[in-house]
C-alpha cells in the first residue's frame, strides 16, 4: 500500500510511501490520501495530522510516468471533488502539518509554499 496512516496519541500520522519514485503520487495514491484525511478528520481521538514520506524525500509532486501510463492523478473543474494531489482542496476541521523548507539534498535553497517563508529566507516559491 503506498499510504500509511498511525496513530501517536492525539497525532495521526500519514505516511506516503513510494519511495522508488520519490513519493511521487499517481491516481491511486492521490485517492488513498484523500480517503486517509477523511478519516482523520472524522476521528475525534485524533488533533493533528502530520504528512509525510518514506524514506528521507517528503514528494516529488505529480508521477508523470504514473501519468503516461494511464494511473494519472484526476483533475475535475468542481472544486468540491478531491484535488488532484488527493487531499489538497480539503477544508479541513484540524492541522496539518507538512514539511516546509526542508534543504533539498542537491544543495537547491528550500521551497516554501507561497505566504510561508521566514522573515530574511531567500528561496524559490512555488504556488501550493
Amino acid at each position: 500500500m503506498s499510504v500509511h496512516v498511525a496513530h501517536d496519541g492525539p497525532v495521526c500520522i500519514v505516511t506516503i510511501d513510494r519511495p522508488e519514485v520519490r513519493n511521487a503520487v499517481d491516481g491511486p495514491t492521490a485517492h488513498l490520501l484523500a480517503e486517509a484525511f477523511r478519516a482523520f478528520d472524522a476521528d475525534p481521538t485524533v488533533a493533528v495530522a502530520v504528512l509525510t514520506g518514506a524514506d528521507g524525500t517528503f514528494c516529488a509532486g505529480a508521477d508523470l510516468k504514473g501519468i503516461g501510463e494511464g494511473r494519472g492523478n484526476r483533475v475535475e473543474r468542481h472544486v468540491a471533488a478531491d484535488g488532484p494531489m488527493g487531499p489538497t482542496r480539503m477544508l479541513l476541521s484540524k492541522p496539518v502539518i507538512v514539511p516546509l523548507g526542508v534543504l533539498k539534498r542537491d544543495g537547491r535553497k528550500p521551497c516554501y509554499p507561497r505566504g510561508t517563508e521566514p522573515p530574511g529566507a531567500q528561496s524559490r516559491r512555488t504556488n501550493l
